[in-house]
């Protein structure tokens, strides 16, 4: 009688299981991206971030662009193959003085744009980040 429940409750089970994959469970369509400890690339770009940053990726079906957030949330900087403006700092750190700062990097035919905010207390600190991410910047995967 075991056996037989147990087998009722697998073919119940089974009922279950959609005959067609939903869209929502097929294959993403974005592009693909690589994350390690220290380095991002997309199809349009890769760089160097700085130790302790988060990396925040794009949305799928948005362009190839990254989010990177120091270690006190309060600096960001997006890099993007389109044209951003500079982030707005998080609500915790608006009581602060905050500067901007916008680049754009040209590569081979194409063209990547850093933008970043950061608090004036940080802003050297940030500067040197900035730097180092742009430096970083090279044509993607």
């Amino acid at each position: 009688m075991r056996a037989l429940c147990s087998l009722g409750l697998i073919f119940l089970a089974t009922a279950c299981v959609p005959a067609v994959t939903p869209p929502l469970l097929g294959a993403p369509t974005g592009e693909a991206v690589m994350v390690t400890s220290d380095s991002y690339a997309n199809g349009q770009f890769s760089l160097s971030y700085p130790t302790g940053w988060r990396v925040i990726t794009s949305p799928v079906g948005a362009a190839p662009s990254v989010t990177l957030v120091a270690p006190d949330d309060c600096a960001l900087i997006v890099v993007a193959a389109e044209s951003v403006e500079a982030p707005a700092v998080p609500e915790s750190c608006q009581d602060q003085d905050i500067l901007s700062e916008t680049r754009t990097v040209r590569l081979d035919s194409r063209s990547v744009t850093l933008a970043g905010s950061a608090p004036l207390s940080g802003w050297n600190d940030f500067l040197i980040a900035f730097e180092h991410v742009a430096g970083s910047i090279e044509a993607g995967l």
